[in-house]
């Protein structure tokens, strides 16, 4: 930990003041997260675990309130984010038709709103951190168009889960194809260059990427003159929605965690459930009032009565 190379297995002796010091050192250095600390913390005691030597977090009593500590401190408290589900989806492309800021910004937003909506992508997967982070975004050169037009690819630079492509297919509603290849020919037009970004920060400009912070401060403007409670909704909520959407149709559930790239199932906690909906289930499930139980062999069947 204090930038000594050792080997596995001759680990150097460390005490509960060590794992305090960087513990401190990761939250106010580094500043890390809590979750990230303390995944840290348990990476160090697994090693020496591994290597044979004692767990170095046993019988530690201040460890234990410093993390709790750095755990108050940071705030860590989960923001009950809304999706974009189609119906909002449908009014925030609406509302760019009308035109809101200028032409091209209207249109790239229209592309970037469906794209991430009908891709499930994270809002890192089509945005950089800053406003000068070239290596890792999307250019135009990552999305290829099919002949007929009727989908298109789009290769992810920076991603959690393979693959690294996602595909979007035509739609009669929200013409996701027909945008994309409109915003594409409008790009080309103004001199953009197959290197340069997909999304940009300024139609002035074609050569910085868009920031996530410029493209959550564009939708929650939207969403303003919507009606929405903006603080509600973050970049994430186009996944969110796109999954909650799904769901809501009837899209079987491996079919959501495909299209969404999920790798488990915590895909589930994106789906958000209207409260009419539970109002209505709970409503079907008073026509079931009375039912039987028969065992037969280890088989337990229900037999349902409807009064």
């Amino acid at each position: 930990m204090s930038g000594i190379q050792c080997s596995v297995n001759c680990l150097p002796i460390i005490t509960e003041d060590h794992l305090i010091y960087f513990a401190t050192l990761c939250k106010n250095s580094k500043k890390l997260q809590h979750d990230t600390n303390k995944m840290y913390i348990a990476g160090i005691r697994y090693h020496y675990l591994r290597a044979g030597d004692n767990d170095p977090t046993t019988g530690t009593e201040r460890l234990p309130y410093i993390m709790w500590g750095i755990k108050k401190s940071q705030h860590n408290v989960s923001r009950n984010r809304l999706p974009i589900t189609s119906d909002v989806l449908k009014r925030l492309c609406n509302l760019l038709s009308t035109g809101v800021f200028s032409p091209f910004i209207d249109l790239m937003l229209q592309c970037a709103f469906l794209t991430a909506f009908f891709g499930f992508l994270r809002c890192g997967e089509f945005t950089c951190k800053t406003k000068d982070d070239c290596l890792n975004c999307v250019i135009i050169d990552d999305v290829e168009i099919s002949l007929l037009h009727d989908q298109f690819v789009l290769k992810l630079r920076t991603s959690k889960t393979d693959p690294f492509r996602v595909g979007v297919n035509e739609n009669d509603i929200f013409g996701p194809v027909h945008i994309m290849n409109k915003y594409l020919k409008y790009c080309l037009q103004m001199g953009a260059l197959a290197n340069f970004p997909l999304l940009v920060e300024s139609e002035f400009d074609l050569s910085r990427p868009l920031s996530r912070e410029t493209f959550i401060n564009y939708v929650r403007q939207l969403l303003i003159r919507l009606g929405y409670n903006e603080s509600k909704f973050c970049g994430h909520s186009f996944r969110i929605g796109a999954a909650t959407s799904a769901a809501a149709t009837g899209v079987e559930d491996h079919i959501i965690q495909t299209l969404g790239r999920w790798s488990s199932d915590c895909y589930i906690r994106y789906i958000k459930t209207d409260k009419r909906v539970i109002s209505k289930a709970q409503e079907k499930m008073c026509h079931f009032e009375k039912y039987c139980i028969v065992d037969v062999t280890n088989i337990v069947y229900f037999y349902f009565c409807i009064c």
